[in-house]
């Protein structure tokens, strides 16, 4: 046939996929977009990949760190601060999704425990039974919201923008926020 249905699935662990369906044979080609996992260690590959490229003497293999990095101030280059409730529009209205991503880590490092995925679903959960919003089945494998696997109810959905239209301190701001239809 002269169609195609390609789907792309993660594994939950986001370190494998999976392609399935149907291409025509004299198709042009293809593309499928997917976030990956670690985010971290995809970009340190595929920068020690440029970097070998342009005949750049990389070390050793990319790999996450165990140990947190030694904090002395002259190892620190820029330090840029800037407050979420002023960056949310960018995140929510733009879809920025690298930004959704780093967040949910940082709430991981403020919240979680860590400055990672765990840490970052850890700090969600909590607040979420805090907010009596939490339901059973919700699940999370990303920050961005991208992954197929992410579950939550319409219901569940509803009452955190009941929630968040209710707060007299986020409401207004948190709606300014949010995606318009048609832009």
């Amino acid at each position: 046939r002269r169609s195609e249905a390609i789907t792309l699935s993660r594994s939950p662990d986001g370190r494998q996929f999976t392609v399935s369906g149907r291409i025509w044979e004299k198709t042009t080609g293809a593309r499928l977009e997917a976030n990956v996992a670690p985010g971290e260690l995809y970009f340190a590959a595929a920068m020690t990949l440029a970097l070998r490229q342009k005949g750049i003497d990389v070390g050793a293999e990319p790999a996450l760190a165990t140990t947190p990095l030694p904090s002395a101030p002259d190892l620190c280059l820029l330090t840029y601060r800037s407050r979420l409730i002023d960056s949310l529009p960018n995140m929510l209205q733009d879809s920025n999704n690298l930004h959704a991503e780093l967040y949910f880590r940082v709430l991981g490092a403020r919240l979680g425990g860590e400055g990672s995925f765990t840490g970052g679903w850890r700090a969600v959960y909590k607040w979420l039974v805090q907010t009596d919003l939490y339901e059973q089945g919700t699940m999370l494998v990303d920050g961005s919201g991208l992954s197929r696997s992410n579950k939550c109810s319409a219901l569940q959905l509803a009452r955190l923008l009941q929630y968040m239209a209710r707060r007299a301190d986020l409401g207004e701001v948190f709606r300014n926020a949010l995606a318009q239809p048609g832009k």
